[in-house]
């Protein structure tokens, strides 16, 4: 009895190891196929049969050409006819569509089975790769964009008709453009070798280090201000900076961009514009001989000073003394002479008030 019932025990093993193998391959995500030598199915688990939108039982028994659309099963049947001519397993990326015209994506292992009499077989295997394939589209499309943005930024900065630099946050040139190699005479080598204050002049030289300490510290991202340099040969040149904090995606400093205005030539025409109009100011109410003011410059003191000693009770003094002989002197030496006089005469007065 014992020996019939281990018989009989033995005898159910294969059925239900079967079993077992299609619960497996139906419950995992990864297609897994068979295909004989005529294409058609002989074995999909569940997972692959719904890639195709039907049941394993509607697919066994059927080809590709009768469940795809043409483009696709030409694809399909390239790669099944290379393991079947070849005996080695293919690798390749294969499409479905699906029926609002998208498609899925699938990575798939394909190999020979040998089988008794010529019935070799295809054992498939495809995982569905669409979500990484739109990953690393989107990656790619953004990749793109970004090199797009880069080349516009990097042709901008070479070509921008004022001085570009991009300066570490140590005050180091790290890249400039040709307008800077323009206004500071140095090459771009050089440049790129020094610092920002390399540049300045010492009075200057405390304006970057103090907004890059600034900038962080997250106390400000940006700021414009004035500064004077030293051109190569010497000269000064008086440059208006726009600078700029860039950061990474966490926060974290990285650089600043700055851009270089040179404004020594209208900084140049604002003094000569002070000096000429201190001259106007100054011909206007002085005396061009001697420097005294003028009648008009001394008649609007004069009755500002009567104005304030009246309102205050003030006292006021005025004094005023002629030259004795002073003709005499123009007669005898000619108005050059008593022109020196005049000047002299203004001169020790000066001196005692």
């Amino acid at each position: 009895m014992s020996e019939k019932r281990r018989n009989s025990k033995q005898s159910s093993l294969p059925a239900q190891s079967e079993d077992v193998a299609r619960l497996v391959l139906d419950g995992i995500d990864v297609g897994v196929y068979m295909k004989g030598r005529d294409r058609r199915y002989l074995y999909i688990n569940r997972s692959s049969a719904e890639a195709l939108h039907r049941t394993p039982d509607d697919v066994i028994g059927r080809t590709d050409v009768e469940m795809l659309p043409p483009e696709v099963e030409r694809n399909i049947r390239r790669v099944d006819d290379l393991v079947f001519e070849t005996g080695q397993p293919q690798y390749a990326e294969e499409t479905l569509s699906e029926p609002d015209g998208s498609l899925r994506y699938f990575w798939s292992t394909k190999q020979l089975v040998k089988g008794p009499q010529d019935r070799d077989c295809l054992l498939g295997y495809s995982a569905e790769i669409t979500s990484v394939k739109k990953a690393a589209e989107a990656i790619a499309l953004v990749s793109e964009e970004l090199r797009a943005s880069e080349a516009k930024f990097r042709q901008a900065f070479a070509s921008a008709n004022t001085g570009m630099c991009i300066v570490d946050l140590q005050g180091k040139f790290l890249e400039v453009n040709g307008k800077m190699i323009e206004i500071f005479g140095y090459g771009k080598r050089e440049l790129e070798g020094m610092t920002v204050n390399d540049l300045t002049v010492p009075e200057d030289a405390g304006v970057s280090p103090e907004f890059i300490e600034q900038a962080v510290k997250g106390e400000v991202e940006s700021a414009i201000f004035e500064k004077r340099y030293r051109h190569k040969d010497g000269h000064l040149i008086y440059g208006v900076v726009s600078s700029s904090l860039v950061r990474d995606a966490q926060g974290a400093p990285l650089f600043f961009i700055s851009q270089v205005q040179d404004e020594t030539r209208r900084k140049q025409a604002e003094d000569a514009l002070a000096l000429a109009n201190a001259d106007l100011a100054r011909l206007a109410s002085t005396d061009p001989l001697t420097g005294t003011w003028n009648r008009r410059q001394f008649e609007l003191i004069v009755t500002k000073l009567i104005a304030q000693a009246l309102r205050y009770g003030e006292p006021l003094c005025l004094l005023m003394f002629d030259i004795d002989h002073f003709k005499a002197i123009n007669d005898s030496h000619g108005h050059d002479v008593g022109d020196l006089v005049l000047v002299e005469l203004v001169d020790l007065v000066k001196a005692d008030l």
